[in-house]
């Protein structure tokens, strides 16, 4: 993942100078500027095809019974139901729109329509934002009991421990030390 990242900003760094030194915006041709178009447009269209497909939980489970077998556990499918409408679809709604206006934006820079300091100060804004939506939501704990399913008799057993507990177990030297032969069981 550092390769990854590494690589991740030095792309986006080179990407930002680019659009400073104005590449995209004056010195473009008009050939370049309309397969540039062409292929933004091709973009936004596939980001939202992806992200409808991805909206379906059942496109979701095959995709992933394609290449895992993890759903195959109940308790796994049943952790990836709580989260799939609650988490994963509004989020990837979310990248659609971050991703939808910085292409968009680079879209309206190339056609002469939206400035490159525009540009940078809302691609600014919103990596801030969801650095500190990420931050505020994912770096949290969370209860995990409603993610793993108890037995019945498990709970019942956890309940009554609360209202009236009991040892089942004797301390060692605890039952003779004079206690009357109570042996803690």
């Amino acid at each position: 993942m550092f390769w990854f990242s590494f690589a991740t900003v030095l792309l986006s760094s080179l990407f930002f100078k680019d659009m400073i030194a104005g590449y995209f915006s004056t010195t473009m041709s008009e050939t370049a500027k309309k397969k540039w178009t062409k292929g933004l447009l091709i973009s936004l269209g596939s980001i939202t095809v992806i992200v409808i497909l991805f909206s379906l939980q059942g496109f979701v489970v095959a995709v992933m019974n394609v290449f895992t077998t993890s759903l195959a556990d109940t308790q796994k499918y049943g952790i990836f139901e709580r989260n799939f409408g609650k988490n994963f679809v509004p989020f990837l709604w979310v990248w659609w729109l971050f991703a939808g206006s910085s292409l968009a934006l680079l879209l309206g820079v190339i056609n002469n329509k939206v400035g490159k300091t525009a540009f940078l100060i809302a691609v600014a804004a919103m990596a801030l934002i969801d650095v500190c939506r990420v931050d505020s939501r994912f770096v949290t704990t969370v209860n995990p009991k409603p993610y793993f399913y108890a037995e019945q008799t498990a709970v019942d057993l956890q309940n009554e421990m609360k209202t009236e507990p009991f040892r089942c177990f004797v301390f060692t030297g605890r039952a003779s030390k004079g206690r009357g032969g109570n042996t803690g069981a």
